[in-house]
C-alpha cells in the first residue's frame, strides 16, 4: 500500500505541476545551494538548478516506461 501511495503522489505531482516547474537543466550561480523557499521549494543543487523541477522531470521519465512496458508472463 505504501507503494501505492508514493505512485499515485508521483503521477499527481507529475500532471500537477508541470506549468510550475522550471527548465530542470537551467543553471543559476546566484542560486547556488539555497534551501526550500517560495520560489525553489526543494532548494537547488551544487550549479543552481531547481532540485524540485528535476525530480517532476525525473518521475515522468520513470513513469512513461513504467505505463508502456508489456506485461509479463
Amino acid at each position: 500500500m505504501a507503494g501505492l501511495v508514493v505512485l499515485c503522489l508521483f503521477v499527481l505531482l507529475r500532471f500537477c505541476s508541470a506549468g510550475r516547474a522550471y527548465d530542470p537543466a537551467a543553471q543559476s550561480w546566484s542560486a547556488v545551494r539555497q534551501g526550500a523557499d517560495g520560489l525553489h521549494w526543494f532548494g537547488t543543487d551544487e550549479v543552481g538548478r531547481d532540485v524540485f523541477a528535476r525530480v517532476i522531470y525525473g518521475a515522468r521519465a520513470s513513469l512513461l516506461p513504467a505505463l508502456f512496458r508489456s506485461p509479463s508472463p
